[in-house]
């Protein structure tokens, strides 16, 4: 049985902008982050890739961003 990996609570602060704002690119997620925290947009995009990677947001490409949103809904990643 694989194990699956839990967000960190930097993950879930992104994964909460994203449920918040809908689809939504990096520079959003940097810009709305709950505890309002400086950091580099290098971190957050690092973020959503851990993200993307553990199968809780997809990206599609617009222009020359990247725009994620949730491919579980938000109640079953609080449970």
């Amino acid at each position: 049985m694989a194990s699956i990996s839990l967000p960190s609570d930097l993950e879930l602060q992104a994964l909460s902008v994203v449920y918040a704002e809908g689809e939504s690119t990096v520079a959003a997620v940097l810009q709305n982050m709950p505890d309002q925290r400086e950091r580099a947009y290098t971190t957050i995009l690092s973020v959503m890739q851990s993200l993307e990677r553990k199968g809780l947001v997809e990206s599609k490409r617009e222009g020359r961003a990247y725009v994620y949103y949730p491919t579980k809904s938000q109640e079953s990643i609080v449970a």
